[in-house]
């Protein structure tokens, strides 16, 4: 119930996305020269990128809706195909991004001849954490050479989470006002069921 609750949360954010997600053209810069970070994620594995996120694949559909409304040109591919009626809503750049699978649960597993092709530079799973996500993770990242990073986000802490991805794609302003968005959504919707009168119910059959 509270991840089809956070799934509702998260495509309130698609709206906001959809506004600004058209492909950008790319403009020439003078390449700087990059510098090694290092990026700890929520079950404190540490993760070290030479150069800018630029490319970014999902593990699962929370991660997925998670990444277009922050960052939905730096997707490579899709953990499941968006819905039929989701068409008239996204870009065709994006409604028609190739299928990954999924990490956890779904009809596919991973496919991770498809995630090589892609040339993502790192896979992000979003979500409550699995007994054995550290294993999990380690297992992949060693198997293709790409970066798997786990970002914890419940119906709670959403917000954090946007924080700890914002950290990540080095978008700390986009980052900072989807959460204070959700924050103030789920402080709402927490309010107003506290304001439902509770009634307690016996069935006699």
């Amino acid at each position: 119930m509270k991840k089809r609750l956070l799934s509702i949360l998260l495509v309130l954010l698609i709206p906001l996305s959809v506004i600004s997600a058209q492909p950008q053209d790319e403009v020439a810069e003078a390449p700087a020269a990059p510098s090694a970070r290092v990026f700890t994620d929520s079950v404190g594995r540490s993760v070290e990128f030479s150069e800018p996120i630029a490319r970014v694949a999902v593990s699962g559909p929370l991660a997925q809706i998670a990444v277009f409304a922050i960052a939905p040109d730096k997707l490579v591919g899709l953990s499941s195909r968006w819905s039929r009626e989701a068409e008239r809503y996204i870009h065709k750049t994006y409604y028609d991004l190739p299928e990954l699978g999924q990490l956890y649960g779904g009809k596919g597993q991973l496919n991770l001849e498809t995630l090589l092709a892609s040339g993502a530079q790192v896979v992000i799973d979003v979500g409550e954490p699995k007994a054995t996500i550290r294993e999990d993770l380690d297992s992949l990242q060693k198997q293709t050479g790409i970066p798997f990073i786990h970002i914890t986000g419940t119906l709670a802490t959403m917000d954090d989470a946007y924080r700890k991805l914002g950290e990540l794609l080095e978008m700390p302003d986009e980052a900072e006002a989807l959460a204070v968005f959700i924050r103030r959504v789920y402080d709402r919707a927490v309010e107003i069921v506290g304001e439902v009168e509770k009634r307690s119910l016996l069935y006699c059959l």
